[in-house]
């Protein structure tokens, strides 16, 4: 089979050869189609062609490594939290850095159509498998506004008070709504969508509220 082996490492990486030598023993790899930036590899003219396709096969390997590595370590941390969405004052610095890497580059890839990617299709599906949010902002979005609809089915209405005690991020969420809608008729940029725009719409969501 074509494509990359993902494993499960239950020791701790430290990046060392010697830690990952069972590892690498216990499973049959095959060249990856990542790319690699040639630059970043040695070449001179005593460079035989041999040479510089080994150190290329090397870094692709170690690549392979380090991604499975954090994809498992976001896979412990999903099973811990229930989601994939590592927050910003999380105490593993490292992990949160590589999810926002992974979604910069299915970002960049899906903007300019980039075949040359380390983000590969299998790899965009192995984190699929697994919940990966790739736009945290629309999953937000999507979020309070399930929220709104349990708060009109409970009142009767759309217009949370400033001061919900019982959904404080709600309240504050509703008012930015009614802010990038005024922006947007203003003809400045704003986050309101006409999708988003339709969804408030169907159900009841007042855009003039009175002091």
């Amino acid at each position: 089979n074509e494509g990359e082996t993902y494993f499960t490492n239950s020791q701790s990486y430290n990046g060392s050869e010697k830690r990952h030598a069972n590892i690498e023993e216990s499973y049959t790899w095959k060249p990856i189609n990542i790319f690699i930036n040639e630059n970043s590899i040695p070449k001179d003219d005593n460079t035989d062609s041999s040479e510089y396709n080994a150190k290329k096969l090397r870094l692709q390997k170690r690549s392979h490594f380090r991604w499975s590595y954090w994809f498992e370590e976001l896979v412990k941390f999903s099973k811990v939290y229930g989601h994939c969405c590592v927050p910003n004052n999380y105490h593993n610095q490292q992990l949160l850095k590589w999810v926002k890497r992974q979604r910069y580059s299915y970002s960049h890839k899906k903007q300019e159509h980039q075949s040359r990617s380390t983000l590969t299709p299998q790899r965009i599906k192995i984190l699929e498998s697994i919940g990966f949010v790739w736009n945290i902002h629309e999953t937000t979005w999507q979020k309070r506004f399930q929220e709104l609809v349990i708060y009109k089915k409970v009142f009767g209405h759309c217009k949370v008070p400033t001061k919900f005690s019982s959904n404080y991020k709600l309240a504050i969420w509703v008012k930015c709504q009614r802010r990038q809608q005024k922006l947007k008729l203003e003809g400045r940029y704003s986050s309101m969508t006409n999708e988003r725009f339709k969804l408030l719409g169907r159900i009841g969501f007042e855009w003039e509220v009175q002091s």
